[in-house]
């Protein structure tokens, strides 16, 4: 399921995964290592 079928969007966009962790939380795994102070 896309993020954007749920209504869940980030800014800036982030490359990754994102994944549910129980059935109220999502987890966004980037591909890539974010910026430090973001």
């Amino acid at each position: 399921m896309k993020a954007e079928s749920l209504g869940i969007s980030l800014t800036p966009n982030v490359e990754g995964r994102w994944r549910w962790i129980g059935t109220q939380t999502v987890q966004v795994e980037a591909k890539y290592r974010l910026p430090y102070s973001t």
